[in-house]
């Protein structure tokens, strides 16, 4: 799956099974293309984001003259598609291409 469609995926998310209003939406719509072109801009791809990206995007947008509250509700957008949804996203599409099960966890008799 490209990153357009993740980004598109979790949006379809929030509206239909988190039910949160058009303006949220409209609004995440807004702060994930402002990631995505800040790592486009960086070579990096959405998946592959670090932390000194995050980081060095926020300083940037406090730079900028962002206020701390924009910051922080455009950090809880972006955490929210990485922490979430896209993570469980890009998980079951690895598991996909892997060949092969997943071991069981062992367990050490009680006593």
């Amino acid at each position: 799956m490209d990153e357009s469609g993740l980004v598109d995926r979790y949006l379809e998310h929030v509206r239909v099974e988190k039910r949160l209003a058009a303006r949220t939406v409209e609004l995440y719509s807004l702060d994930l293309r402002k990631l995505s072109d800040n790592a486009a801009a960086a070579g990096v791809p959405l998946t592959q984001v670090q932390n000194a990206h995050i980081r060095r995007w926020v300083a940037q947008m406090h730079g900028g003259g962002r206020s701390g509250r924009g910051i922080a509700l455009i950090l809880s957008g972006w955490r929210g598609f990485y922490t979430g949804w896209a993570a469980k996203a890009w998980s079951r599409a690895i598991r996909r291409r892997t060949c092969g099960r997943r071991k069981r966890p062992s367990h050490s008799p009680r006593r």
